[in-house]
C-alpha cells in the first residue's frame, strides 16, 4: 500500500516481509521529486523510521530508487521536496 503526506512531501509505502529483499520504485518527478535551487538533490529514504541509502537512476522524466530492506520491515518512506497534492 502507497500512500502520500503533503506535510512531509513524502510516500509512505506499507510492506510486509518474510526476508530480506529489494523495493525498486520509479517516481515520475511530475508526482515527486527532490531539487533544490534547480539541481537534483538526494531523496530521503526511511526503512521503519531509520534513514538507510539507496541506489538511483535518473532521467529527464522520472528517478528510480532502489531501496534495499530487512525482514522485519514494515515501511519505507521517501521523502522529497516536492509531493504533488
Amino acid at each position: 500500500i502507497i500512500t502520500h503526506n503533503v506535510a512531509t512531501t513524502s510516500l509512505i509505502i506499507a510492506i510486509k516481509t518474510t526476508n530480506d529483499g529489494q523495493l525498486t520504485i520509479t517516481l515520475p518527478r511530475t508526482l515527486i521529486d527532490s531539487v533544490f535551487e534547480g539541481v537534483d538533490d538526494s531523496f530521503i529514504v526511511l526503512v521503519d523510521g531509520d534513514e538507510v541509502g539507496f541506489d538511483e537512476t535518473k532521467t529527464d522524466t522520472d528517478r528510480t530508487l532502489a531501496i534495499v530492506f530487512e525482514k522485519s520491515a514494515k515501511k519505507i518512506e521517501v521523502i522529497g521536496a516536492y509531493l504533488a497534492s
